[in-house]
């Protein structure tokens, strides 16, 4: 769901893929421009880093963390 939400801030239609690999792939061959692919690149890196925080935080420390938290974080480190 957090993909989700973040594709839908960024205004990006695209079907959530199946693994992280093929996910990988379609945010590099989907943006022609260089400057853009950067800015898509900055937020994938910050989805996938806040959400294995967060998992870790949730089976190491008993955190809880609702989805909508979860897509705030992200814009504001994005």
């Amino acid at each position: 769901m957090v993909w989700v939400e973040v594709l839908k801030w960024l205004q990006i239609n695209m079907i959530t893929p199946p693994n992280l690999f093929v996910h990988h792939n379609c945010w590099t061959n989907e943006v022609r421009s260089k400057k853009l692919r950067s800015g898509f690149w900055l937020v994938w890196h910050v989805v996938t880093c806040v959400s294995s925080k967060e998992r870790n935080d949730k089976i190491f420390n008993n955190g809880v963390c609702e989805e909508d938290d979860i897509v705030e974080k992200i814009k504001v480190l994005s």
